[in-house]
């Protein structure tokens, strides 16, 4: 993933939300969420504090910081700020953590040294993770193994796009094309490895589509529209 998106997902040998509990992943476009919301950040910075090289960090000790969320107000798209904290090399990838004290989500990462740079997770990333998520027999290493690879031509689509998966199985499957905030614009069926996307009255830009089958398995991609 490009460097603003520093998320990744590791399966763990032995369960240990089970042992120490679950923290869930968000996203949301209402900015009205993060009001009265506070951060928290578990990291571990290894060099020492912009602006003050006299604090130094040795990058294995485990950090916790927590305060309250500040919207950008540099009109900068996807990023969240926090209050009294800079960046620290070592602590990107840390999560920010929100929570109303009830619930607790990860919302972003730290992305790099700078009170605004948190990016937030964005909607084609939460489906990526969401479909691991949701299907715990499903490991990311089964999803390599399935051998079901998915070929969209043309990309970017002027007016319509076929869309081949490489399974011949005749299989139902639904085609679900949401936008990067996550609203669905367009739902379909198909029989068999391919479909037609007619893209109609949607804008240009870029949305998330999502293919399901009755199996269990999801795949994820991009579809750009011109």
């Amino acid at each position: 993933m490009e460097w603003e998106r520093d998320n990744a997902l590791i399966e763990l040998e032995h369960p240990l939300g089970e042992e120490l509990g679950w923290i869930g992943l968000g996203f949301t476009t209402d900015s009205t969420y993060f009001n009265d919301k506070i951060v928290h950040k578990f990291s571990y910075p290894a060099d020492n504090v912009a602006g003050d090289p006299s604090i130094i960090y040795n990058g294995d000790t485990l950090y916790h910081f927590s305060t309250p969320v500040v919207l950008s107000s540099a009109g900068i798209a996807n990023y969240v700020g926090v209050q009294n904290w800079v960046g620290v090399p070592g602590e990107s990838g840390s999560g920010i953590l929100v929570t109303d004290n009830v619930n607790y989500n990860v919302l972003g990462v730290d992305t790099w040294a700078g009170g605004y740079r948190h990016t937030l997770m964005d909607a084609g990333t939460f489906e990526q993770f969401r479909t691991i998520l949701e299907n715990p027999n499903l490991s990311t290493h089964d999803m390599a193994n399935t051998g079901t690879a998915v070929r969209v031509y043309p990309n970017p689509v002027l007016s319509q796009a076929t869309i081949e998966l490489s399974e011949t199985s005749p299989a139902t499957h639904k085609l679900t094309v949401s936008d990067m905030s996550g609203r669905v614009v367009s739902q379909q069926e198909f029989h068999g490895p391919s479909c037609v996307f007619l893209r109609k009255n949607l804008v240009a830009g870029s949305y998330v589509y999502r293919i399901d089958n009755a199996y269990g398995t999801s795949l994820t991609g991009k579809l750009f529209l011109k």
